[in-house]
């Protein structure tokens, strides 16, 4: 029988509501900008097309996971911490998708990346889970760095901890080392907090489960060709 999309309701409404609120507003969001295509600013936060559309990508895909963890984690007894680090995970994505001051942004990018840490860590009777999780938070502690120095640079040369200002900024001026630099430097928190780390899980989850290097290597080719 087709399940239909409802809440269930109980203790786990309390971490499914907050993202089944987010998706309503995004989706109203969304439909005001098509229709009238007027960015709006408020306190550190931009709301565009392309941001309500995310955060009704972000705040679906995180309801969705809820609600599966919340059923296959039935009479588990640290279910609710899982799905608390699964909302907050999301909730951060969803506030990354929007923000436009800088520091609130970082606080997104590193609250997301602690709730990913601590399900990846969830299983504490998986020790082999352990090292490429602690490999993955020390290279996501390194991209930290990255994305601060360039946050400082845009701070100190521009006189702004506002994304959008600087961007108009950037646009505006002929290209300059300090923003080739902010650039490079926003690339290689995204690599290394991404990329890098992803590959490395997925290189460490297939040797651990037995499988080859060429079997290893395969995936890690997978996940690079992915979006």
């Amino acid at each position: 029988m087709r399940q239909s999309f409802v809440m269930i309701p109980g203790r786990s409404f309390v971490f499914q509501a907050p993202l089944a609120l987010l998706l309503a507003v995004s989706a109203v969001e969304f439909a005001v900008q098509v229709a009238w295509s007027s960015p709006v600013s408020l306190r550190g936060i931009t709301i565009d097309c392309f941001g309500a559309a995310m955060g009704m990508v972000v705040s679906l895909i995180g309801l969705t996971c809820i609600r599966y963890a919340d059923r296959q984690l039935e009479g588990h007894p640290k279910k609710d911490r899982f799905l608390r680090l699964m909302a907050g995970a999301a909730c951060s994505a969803y506030l990354m998708a929007s923000a436009t001051y800088l520091p609130l942004l970082f606080a997104a990018w590193f609250c997301s990346s602690l709730c990913l840490h601590g399900l990846l860590t969830f299983c504490r009777d998986r020790p082999e889970a352990f090292p490429p999780a602690r490999k993955k938070f020390l290279i996501s502690r390194l991209g930290d760095i990255f994305l601060l120095a360039a946050i400082w640079l845009v701070w100190r040369g521009y006189d702004t901890l506002d994304l959008r200002q600087f961007l108009d900024i950037a646009a505006s001026v002929p290209p300059t080392t300090d923003i080739a630099l902010i650039a490079g430097l926003v690339v290689a928190a995204a690599v290394l907090a991404h990329d890098f780390a992803d590959g490395l899980n997925t290189v460490n989850v297939v040797v651990k489960n037995g499988g080859t290097r060429a079997q290893a290597l395969r995936w890690l080719l997978t996940d690079a060709l992915a979006p």
